[in-house]
């Protein structure tokens, strides 16, 4: 099992949120984990639960994990936001997982 494999394994994530790359700096002694979704991926309205096409992203963000043994874990994603013709523009909910610590 490759690294992000390992990684989708681990945090739990299912489609359409995989891993798409991982790093590890050593003297950093931090692991970060770049999550994205496939281009044409539907999402949800977080208002109506509408399936809608992505419209755009939010600016990149950034969550603290517990950790992987002894390195800080961060998690980095651009959260996709839909055109809800009832709802407007809306960032959609992104998976809640254990482990998660603080969103920066």
């Amino acid at each position: 099992m490759e690294g992000k494999e390992l990684h989708q394994h681990v945090l739990g994530l299912d489609t359409p949120w995989p891993v798409r790359d991982v790093n590890l700096d050593l003297e950093l002694q931090q692991i970060d984990i770049y999550v994205g979704h496939p281009s044409g991926t539907k999402f949800c309205c977080p208002e109506c639960a509408q399936a809608l096409w992505c419209y755009d992203h939010a600016p990149a963000r950034k969550w603290r994990h517990l950790g992987s043994c002894r390195y800080k874990t961060i998690l980095h994603a651009s959260v996709p936001r839909v055109r809800c013709p009832e709802h407007g523009v809306k960032q959609v909910k992104v998976p809640r997982r254990r482990g998660v610590v603080a969103s920066q």
